[in-house]
């Protein structure tokens, strides 16, 4: 199958998968952490796309960035993992409504530090607004610096 009917059916079922994707609530950032490294796990990029975006909403409610579909898959890709743990929770320099989390995620025999930053959106939802994938290092070989 090409590469090309490949990208077609995954916007497809991204596409129709989005309306009808039940959002937990994320009542404080480790909850959206949470969920969203869940949804890597399932490879639910649907959910994902409800747990990053930016303090006016998650990007599949506001659509923005336009691309953020092509970035989900990135950040799929290279979020994989054999499990993760909340290792740490601060107050960001930004205000009471961004916190500044590490997350320990472990791939194959090595453990990264992530830094996630997690944004309280409207209805107080708390959204992942930025992770350092540079910290997580090659997908492909994870173990390598």
């Amino acid at each position: 199958m090409s590469q090309r009917w490949i990208f077609a059916a995954l916007t497809l079922v991204i596409g129709c998968g989005q309306s009808s994707v039940q959002v937990p609530p994320s009542p404080n950032p480790e909850s959206a952490v949470e969920t969203f490294m869940q949804s890597v796990s399932d490879s639910n990029l649907a959910m994902m796309s409800q747990y990053w975006g930016t303090a006016k909403g998650s990007a599949a409610e506001t659509n923005d960035p336009p691309d953020y579909l092509k970035r989900i898959e990135v950040m799929r890709v290279y979020l994989r993992h054999d499990s993760f743990k909340i290792t740490s929770n601060r107050p960001s320099q930004e205000g009471d409504d961004v916190r500044d989390l590490t997350v320990d995620i472990r791939r194959d025999s090595c453990v990264r530090q992530v830094p996630f930053q997690v944004v309280r959106a409207r209805a107080r939802r708390w959204i992942i607004r930025n992770i350092d994938l540079t910290a997580i290092g090659n997908p492909i070989a994870p173990c390598r610096e």
